[in-house]
């Protein structure tokens, strides 16, 4: 009856690891149960069982996992669910680019450490570097670094 309670066990911690992989991918509640059947399986074997067999089923435990997640990566009926779209895309940032040290420009939200100003003609992402700055006040520009442009209010 031991022996049964371990295989199904970790019969339960394969199900949940490979429910994991292919359909929640993350950390979820099916990695975490699937972590526990495997450690409570490993852990009756040692208590129940012995230390030999606590071992054996550590080390076939891991074995029949691999052996199981290679296999359900190359069955090619699992490829219609799995993702294969690539993100090629990228945020144009020539707006920033544009922008120098010394251009003005005004506002267009209240900046609160971060807000949007128009400068150049152009709508870009601001920091304050003089606290806080209201809407529609007449800003310059005294650092620009890897698309972060800084501001400070003109009085």
């Amino acid at each position: 009856m031991d022996i049964i309670l371990i295989i199904a066990l970790n019969i339960a911690a394969i199900i949940f690891f490979l429910i994991e992989l292919f359909f929640f991918p993350g950390i979820t509640v099916a990695a975490i149960a699937g972590l526990g059947c495997m450690v409570y399986s490993i852990y009756y074997a040692f208590i129940a069982v012995g230390t030999t067999a606590g071992y054996t089923t550590w080390l076939a435990s891991g074995v029949i996992a691999l052996i199981a997640i290679f296999y359900f990566t190359k069955w090619k009926k699992i490829d219609k669910y799995a993702l294969k779209a690539n993100i090629s895309s990228t945020v144009d940032r020539e707006a920033e680019r544009s922008v120098k040290i010394g251009d003005e420009g005004v506002s267009i939200t209240r900046l609160a450490l971060y807000g949007r100003a128009l400068i150049n003609g152009h709508s870009v992402e601001v920091k304050s570097t003089s606290g806080l700055i209201h809407e529609k006040t007449n800003l310059r520009v005294v650092a620009v670094s890897n698309a972060e442009i800084s501001v400070e209010a003109i009085h």
